[in-house]
């Protein structure tokens, strides 16, 4: 009997869907105020036996990892070789650094929206005289602040050091004054989730016991080192998810971040600053990090471009160690060639990181040579169907416009299945769960009480699920891989909506608690569990909003290592889509001067 049938055979008594598509939806009360609470208490004191917990467990049916019979070597990381490419799709690349030093080749790009939050938009008024860094550092810090005093607050920032944006601007003025700037990125703000080192600044992923334990930084993460190198002005750290726990985005320490195309909506998480602050205007880059859809959600619920990179694309040293072998560090833009600046900027090798030195030469599509007739002839667009409808009526109607696009532009459409999405989504969900408890044992016997109590409940699951299921979430991995690694022989992407649901309402009565709603989070997860837990790379493109102005995504999947394909692919949608939808709040420094 082969590996696949055993799972078929354990799921087939509880599988309520048809053929081999299996996922059903997430099954838990939402849980605020007192009822959190207590139900935190009781998780947490074990009384009755975890009943509440083991009731979930097994309702969600984790507990059939245990009973699913598959022989491969469980696999702790997704590092995966480059494939051996079938495709007859060809295109021309640059490497990254090529890329974003080619001030020449980056000049003729143009920036997506009128809202001029581009980065091309920053490197045009800079040349021409327009205006210069340390104009623009000095706005931006003005709007900050008032992005803070809105009300509500936007709260994309939990701390920005004026000082030393003020020092990088004018440094940067002074090099664009002798005509001697150092990339397309030079005076150009980026922000950073507060998951990744900046020095001068402590790294509290969302806490607040992290700073009363570790000092102010005084090194800073490679990620920021690289985009520091090549002048870009680094603005601060944006607001997260506590311990990136979660798809909703908000937190009851910092404040809850708000989506700037409804402020009364969740951005989506756990990236949320980040995404915040593009879909604002704030900054036209930020660096966020994606363990289970943290930078795609956002990206999708804020109607801003996300790429989740490869794993070990991007270098972890100087990222805080929450979920080892699913997190993945990666940019969120403005625009699909942002967002390609902002890859470019931070893919590549990193001796301090062994993961990252396997990895082949990052590269990116040369984005002017892509034909304006067909420029996807000869693609494999690969469709699981039943997966793809399974959101709601908004989501589909604009996914399947995009599906349409795609096929217009040359892409052959292609059906797949994608089997055992429901055991690969358990193993995600056991093992990042695993791995954010093992990062936190050290510190709940003191800290405990100052942590969100969503992130308490989640934590406190971890007490449920035996360590056998763990080792076998990473067996069910390895299996994940192989079938991947077929499917792309077959087809070049996959594509999917990116949340199967558009941003959900901030309900004023979690503000004070906040709140723990499983079947939301399961609602925003349901297309991106598979890259993270595989290591694949995925992109989210702004693609329309529904009847309330909320961004609907688009997510593209693709083989290990070729994000340059996902960008060509989304620069092609984004073209032809137009997404030109404004958000409500929009604040962006180089339209105020």
């Amino acid at each position: 009997m082969s590996q696949q049938q055993n799972i078929d055979n354990n799921n087939n008594n509880n599988n309520p869907l048809e053929g081999c598509y299996d996922l059903v939806s997430l099954e838990a009360p939402r849980l605020y105020g007192l009822l959190l609470k207590s139900t935190v208490y009781l998780a947490e004191s074990g009384l009755l036996n975890n009943a509440f917990l083991n009731t979930l467990y097994k309702k969600n049916k984790f507990n059939l990892i245990g009973t699913s019979n598959i022989d491969c070597m469980p696999l702790l990381y997704p590092l995966v070789p480059p494939q051996e490419s079938n495709s007859e799709f060809r295109y021309t690349t640059y490497t990254s650094d090529e890329f974003i030093k080619d001030l020449n080749i980056i000049d003729i790009y143009q920036g997506k929206r009128k809202d001029i939050n581009s980065s091309m938009d920053y490197y045009n008024a800079y040349k021409s005289g327009k205006t210069n860094p340390l104009i623009i550092a000095k706005k931006f810090i003005d709007l900050q602040k008032e992005s803070d005093q809105h009300e509500p607050p936007l709260k994309a920032f939990i701390k920005i050091n004026s000082d030393s944006i003020i020092e990088q601007a004018q440094a940067s003025k002074e090099r664009w004054d002798s005509n001697n700037p150092l990339s397309v990125l030079d005076g150009v703000l980026i922000s950073i989730k507060d998951e990744i080192d900046i020095k001068g600044y402590h790294t509290t992923c969302g806490t607040t016991f992290l700073p009363k334990i570790f000092s102010e930084k005084t090194t800073n993460a490679f990620v920021v080192e690289k985009l520091l190198s090549l002048g870009a002005i680094i603005t601060g750290k944006v607001n997260m998810h506590e311990l990136g726990i979660s798809t909703l985005g908000y937190n009851v320490h910092y404040g809850f971040t708000r989506n700037p195309f409804n402020l009364n909506h969740y951005p989506g998480g756990s990236s949320s600053g980040s995404a915040s602050s593009v879909s604002s205007g704030l900054n036209p880059i930020s660096i966020g990090c994606d363990g289970g859809g943290s930078i795609r959600v956002p990206a999708s619920l804020c109607g801003v471009v996300g790429l989740k990179p490869t794993f070990g694309r991007v270098s972890h040293h100087g990222v805080f160690d929450l979920c080892s072998s699913v997190g993945h560090v990666g940019p969120l833009g403005s625009s699909v060639v942002d967002t390609a600046i902002g890859y470019a900027a931070i893919a590549g090798r990193d001796s301090s990181d062994f993961q990252t030195e396997a990895q082949p030469t990052p590269t990116i599509p040369n984005f002017s040579a892509i034909p304006l007739e067909r420029p996807l002839s000869k693609l494999r667009v690969g469709v699981f169907r039943p997966w793809f409808n399974d959101c709601n009526q908004n989501v589909l109607e604009s996914c399947n416009k995009s599906l349409q696009i795609l096929e217009e532009a040359g892409a052959n459409i292609i059906d797949i299945e994608l089997p055992n999405l429901l055991f690969t989504r358990l193993s995600q969900a056991i093992i990042i769960v695993s791995e954010m408890r093992n990062s936190m044992n050290k510190y709940l016997d003191q800290y405990r009480h100052e942590l969100h109590l969503d992130t308490r409940l989640t934590l406190s699951l971890i007490n449920v699920v035996p360590s056998t299921d763990y080792i076998q979430a990473n067996r069910i991995r390895s299996l994940i891989i192989k079938q991947l690694q077929e499917l792309f022989k077959s087809v070049d992407v996959i594509v999917s909506p990116t949340s199967a649901v558009t941003a959900p309402e901030i309900e004023k009565h979690v503000l004070g608690t906040g709140e723990s709603n499983i079947n939301a989070v399961g609602d925003l997860m349901r297309y991106a569990f598979l890259a993270n837990i595989s290591g694949v790379p995925g992109i989210s493109i702004p693609i329309g909003v529904d009847h309330q102005n909320l961004p609907i995504g688009f997510q593209i999947m693709g083989k290990w290592w070729e994000e340059d394909l996902l960008l060509y692919v989304g620069y092609v949608l984004e073209k032809n889509i137009k997404f030109t939808n404004e958000p409500k709040y929009f604040k962006c420094p180089l339209a105020h001067i």
